[in-house]
């Protein structure tokens, strides 16, 4: 992505391999993430090959689960903020 912005963009990457979005949200990693955003600042995420895998209970996301954690989380930090 940096070949697409000038200097003055500065990309943080969080992500650690083998996670999964539910592993993200459960560890708090993404209300990291979140704590440190000022105004002006973009968030891009992506999730999806590591929540597939329905033998790996503690990867697994169905879309459903997904939606509701990924909704909790942000109203979450929403109202923490006001």
């Amino acid at each position: 992505m940096e070949l697409y912005f000038n200097d003055n963009v500065k990309f943080v990457n969080r992500a650690l391999g083998g996670r999964s979005t539910g592993n993200y949200l459960r560890q708090g990693r993404l209300n990291q993430v979140l704590c440190e955003v000022v105004p002006g600042d973009y968030v891009l995420i992506e999730f999806g090959h590591n929540d597939a895998d329905t033998s790996k209970v503690d990867r697994f996301v169905s879309t459903a689960n997904l939606f509701s954690m990924s909704f909790k989380c942000l109203n979450n930090f929403l109202l923490l903020k006001q």
